[in-house]
């Protein structure tokens, strides 16, 4: 899952004037993550042993995500996130949950 590391290099698509400057990363790659009942995936690709049952969703009455870089990761550097006003996708976080039978 190799990303490229640096995102200063132009400005987003849809981000303000005022805030291009070349200091400042400027856009991203649109990530999709999912976790089914075999596994946990990153844009379709293995990422994790977590399946749907370890999230325990029958028993809790909501879910915490933590999106952040490990001390030990061995690519770190830090991470933005952009809503559908900066970078270059017009939308915001979305999370959605799916139950299929």
């Amino acid at each position: 899952m190799d990303e490229p590391g640096d995102f200063g290099d132009r400005a987003g698509k849809l981000n303000p004037k005022h805030w291009y400057d070349n200091t400042r990363t400027q856009y991203g790659s649109l990530k999709t993550w999912e976790v089914n009942e075999k596994q946990a995936m990153i844009d379709h690709i293995p990422c994790k042993a977590v399946h749907l049952t370890d999230l325990q969703l029958e028993e809790e009455r909501f879910i915490t995500i933590r999106v952040g870089i490990k001390e030990d990761a061995e690519h770190k550097g830090g991470m933005n996130l952009f809503g559908k006003t900066f970078g270059d996708y017009p939308q915001d976080l979305k999370v959605g949950i799916h139950f299929y039978e």
